[in-house]
C-alpha cells in the first residue's frame, strides 16, 4: 500500500496536481489520509486533541457581513486585537493563538519563540480538512471569522467540476460556470457574464448561486 517510489510521496495533497489527486482517489485516497497516514502502523498520533475543548457559548449570531466590512478572515488589517469577544472565544476553540492569527510576527513579545514553534499551527492545520470532516461546533465558530461552507473550501478552487456537490455544480452553472469553464479557469469566472459586475448590479438570483459558491458581498468586490 506504499507508495514508495512515487514522484508524489512526499509531497502534501495541496501540492499535487487535480489529475494526480484524482488518480490518488482512485487509489483510496483522500487529503487527510495522504497527509497523515502512517502505512506502517495506522494513523499518526501527532494529531492534536483539541476536540477536547469545550465548545464556547457565544453571546450573539455570527457577525453579519456588508459590502463594506470585509469578513474577519478577509481582513487583512484585522489582527487578533481587534477581534470581537465572540470571535475570539471561536479563534480561540479553533486552536488559534495570536501568533498564529498575526502569522507575519514571529515573536511579538507574548511568548518565546520555543513556546511559539510548539504551539499547535491552527491554520496549517485546517489548510488539510474539508469542511465536511469539521464537527458542527468548528463549523459555527468558523461562521464567527466570517467563513461559509464556500469560503472555508476555497470557492472550490482545488475541485473539478465533476468533484463538486451537486448543489454547487447547479449555483455555478446558474452564474456562468459550466464545465468547461469551471475546469478550464479554475475559480476564476473568466467567461462568465456575471464576472465584470459589482455585487450591487447582480440579481438576487445570481447573489443566492455565488453564496453558495462562498462569495458575499465585499468578498465578490474586492477579494
Amino acid at each position: 500500500a506504499e507508495i514508495c517510489s512515487a514522484q508524489v510521496d512526499d509531497r502534501r495533497w495541496q501540492g499535487l496536481s487535480r489529475v494526480q489527486r484524482t488518480n490518488l482517489k482512485i487509489l483510496g485516497y483522500d487529503c487527510w489520509v495522504w497527509n497523515n497516514y502512517d502505512f506502517s502502523g495506522g494513523a499518526q498520533t501527532d494529531t492534536p486533541v483539541w476536540q477536547e475543548t469545550v465548545p464556547p457559548t457565544y453571546l450573539g449570531p455570527p457577525p453579519a457581513t456588508n459590502c463594506n466590512v470585509p469578513p474577519a478572515w478577509a481582513d487583512d488589517e484585522m489582527g487578533w486585537d481587534d477581534l470581537a469577544a465572540d470571535q475570539h472565544s471561536a479563534a480561540e476553540f479553533l486552536g488559534y493563538t495570536e501568533s498564529i492569527w498575526n502569522e507575519d510576527q514571529e515573536n511579538d513579545g507574548n511568548g518565546s519563540q520555543g513556546e511559539q514553534q510548539a504551539s499547535f499551527d491552527a491554520r496549517a492545520y485546517y489548510a488539510d480538512v474539508e469542511w465536511a470532516d469539521l464537527i458542527l461546533a468548528q463549523r459555527a465558530a468558523f461562521a464567527y471569522l466570517g467563513h461559509s461552507k464556500g469560503s472555508y473550501s476555497g470557492f472550490y478552487d482545488d475541485y473539478y467540476f465533476a468533484e463538486l456537490p451537486p448543489q454547487v455544480q447547479a449555483a455555478a452553472n446558474a452564474v456562468g460556470y459550466t464545465q468547461d469553464v469551471w475546469d478550464n479557469c479554475a475559480a476564476e469566472i473568466c467567461s462568465a457574464q456575471v464576472d465584470d459586475r459589482r455585487w450591487q448590479g447582480l440579481s438576487r438570483v445570481q447573489r443566492t448561486n455565488l453564496k453558495i459558491l462562498g462569495y458575499d458581498c465585499w468578498v465578490w468586490n474586492n477579494y
